[in-house]
């Protein structure tokens, strides 16, 4: 980020002026008596007034003009495009352009506070493809679904073009895997991102259109959730750009998650979007990529074939392969299917195996609920949750101050994401409430107890929320919410109950029809 100097634009136009450098000038001599006679001399004429000195000029320069739209500028965090959103923070850059947190100045929200959007300044090699941005952007904006982040509009400024859309705190998947997850997330904890961004690309799908460009970076994970973003933006980048050669990483393409078709440049296909689909899986499940990083037309070459990730059922394994075929035509042709295949409550096609399947599930259920461990009482979650903190040597004054700090914001953050419910502030992101609480945990026994019952609020409020969507037979959504709680809390035997009856009553999807 370059700052911006009090008082300074970061879009001015400086112009420096240099003077003109003028020949000397000779001056005449008065004449105060004639000279001696010479030969053929002609008698001299009457002197000119001396011309003035010149003054410097400034030089020459076109009429100075506000600058358009494609001025090319690089914005800097302070910048205020189109005389409405400033740019607050620098949250990313991409293959696309640099994205910003930003505030917009013609909105505020009823309580008087700002009203943050992102703002993605697009690169100035876009510009020339301006309408066909504007048209995506706009399908964009009609496709209203709960894992696909919202996009506003496309505007420009002296930046360029730019997008608004819809500001969230969370985590890119990619950070997400690598930070926590490195050796592969659990399929128990890892299914409801998968079906969240299974169905972003269902809906947009039927509706007709394509992401193209479907990667980790383009997700964002939100408490137990995820959002999928720049749905056909990087098609148009690729659009009407010079061809590669191979080994030459494509325009608007991260070519490790694309398919052979589209590093071949073939007309985009819903199918292209299931290979990238299956990638995303296998990299949140695995923590790594299923060709080692390799090009899928180099992979292909090569002959490779999908590692099975051990912890997946056969089944499973199957639908991930399926998924990952390298032809387009022998691949799983929609992302439903393979949702379906990964699903482990799948029912099979016949009548008698589901009955069977369904019988042995009750009875595993009342099994385990009889012969399951002893749950934690809330003090005992306390507890355990402070004795480390208690058996630790005493801390230092400046631990103790940022503990009381940290349980402040994690206060505010809980009062702020329980009514509404808000999983954006409670969950485990930096900003959050459960963040600020667990990291005032091993700050000392002098605040643990504190910071302990800020946690056990915490799952408290994903408990109460996944009850009050059980109760409005929102199944799908309680079930995340009282997974989130287990997270937080796992030997809770009041959401490990709720967890069963909300399970008992979400129905599993329908099997595929061959």
């Amino acid at each position: 980020m370059n700052p911006v100097g009090p008082g300074e634009s970061p879009y001015e136009t400086r112009v420096d002026y240099e003077g003109e450098v003028q020949a000397p000038t000779k001056t005449p001599t008065p004449i105060d008596e004639a000279p001696a006679p010479q030969a053929a001399k002609k008698e001299p004429e009457e002197p000119k007034p001396p011309r003035p000195d010149p003054q410097p000029q400034p030089r020459a320069t076109p009429p100075q003009r506000r600058p358009g739209p494609d001025a090319n500028r690089e914005p800097v965090v302070g910048s205020i495009l189109k005389n409405r959103y400033r740019l607050e923070e620098c949250i990313g850059r991409g293959g696309m352009g640099t994205v910003f947190r930003a505030t917009d100045l013609e909105v505020k929200h009823t309580d008087d506070t700002a009203s943050n959007v992102a703002i993605k300044v697009l690169k100035p090699e876009l510009r020339n493809r301006k309408q066909a941005l504007i048209d995506e952007v706009e399908k964009t904006r009609t496709m209203q679904q709960e894992n696909i982040v919202d996009v506003y509009g496309y505007e420009s400024d002296d930046a360029g073009g730019f997008m608004v859309m819809e500001y969230l705190t969370g985590i890119r998947l990619d950070q997400f895997v690598l930070r926590d997850w490195a050796d592969g997330m659990p399929f128990a904890l890892a299914w409801p991102y998968i079906k969240a961004m299974g169905a972003a690309l269902t809906y947009v799908h039927r509706r007709g259109g394509i992401h193209s460009d479907f990667k980790p970076s383009n997700v964002l994970v939100i408490a137990a959730s995820a959002k999928v973003l720049d749905f056909g933006i990087a098609r148009v980048a690729r659009s009407g750009g010079e061809i590669t050669a191979r080994g030459e990483k494509p325009i608007g393409l991260t070519p490790e998650f694309a398919s052979c078709e589209m590093l071949e440049r073939k007309d985009a296909d819903k199918r292209d979007d299931v290979f990238c689909f299956g990638l995303v899986v296998y990299f949140l499940l695995s923590g790594r990529h299923p060709f080692d990083g390799k090009w899928a037309d180099q992979a292909r070459d090569e002959k490779m074939t999908v590692p099975p990730i051990r912890a997946l059922s056969k089944r499973q394994r199957a639908a991930l392969k399926h998924a990952l075929a390298f032809d387009r035509f022998e691949r799983a042709p929609s992302i439903s299917e393979v949702l379906q295949g990964l699903d482990a409550r799948t029912p099979p096609p016949w009548g008698l195996w589901a009955a069977l399947g369904s019988a042995v599930i009750a009875a595993g259920v009342l099994g385990y609920l009889y012969v399951r461990p002893t749950p934690d009482s809330p003090d005992q979650f306390l507890a355990n949750l402070c004795r480390n903190g208690s058996d630790s040597p005493a801390n230092s004054p400046a631990d103790s101050e940022t503990a009381a700090v940290l349980i402040q914001q994690g206060g505010a953050y809980l009062r702020s994401g329980e009514n509404p419910f808000n999983p954006g502030v409670l969950s485990e992101n930096v900003s959050s409430a459960l963040g600020a609480f667990q990291a005032a945990l091993p700050l000392g026994s002098a605040h643990c107890a504190e910071a302990a019952r800020g946690v056990l609020g915490v799952a408290t409020a994903y408990k109460n929320e996944a009850r009050r969507l059980y109760a409005a037979h929102d199944y799908p959504r309680a079930e995340q919410m009282a997974q989130i709680a287990l997270r937080i809390w796992p030997d809770s035997g009041e959401t490990q109950t709720l967890l069963y009856k909300i399970m008992a009553r979400s129905p599993p999807p329908t099997a595929v029809q061959r």
